[in-house]
């Protein structure tokens, strides 16, 4: 069970890559106010604090992706269904 946050960080923080993704919906999640994106290509982004990377401006992220506008972003992370684990939006590149 000790290997399991490990897992969880590894996968937070792995896989980075700058995409183009053009907003589709946006909406707030639970009590605890996950912020989650969808493109236009139906693909779930979450948008979330990350304490190793020193990011700590989800909220702002969030509010300057805009519904119909296409923004090039860098995301880490991996889509893995089962454990509701999703890529994560750290900033935005450039706005279109």
């Amino acid at each position: 069970m000790i290997g399991l946050p490990i897992l969880d960080t590894i996968i937070n923080y792995s896989n980075e890559k700058i995409i183009e993704i053009t907003i589709k919906d946006k909406y707030v999640k639970g009590q605890e106010g996950r912020y989650f994106i969808v493109d236009t290509d139906n693909n779930t982004y979450i948008i979330a604090d990350l304490l190793l990377k020193n990011k700590f401006n989800s909220s702002d992220i969030y509010s300057k992706l805009e519904i119909g506008n296409k923004y090039k972003v860098e995301i880490t992370g991996m889509r893995i269904h089962f454990l509701s684990k999703y890529q994560n939006i750290n900033k935005i590149i450039e706005e279109e």
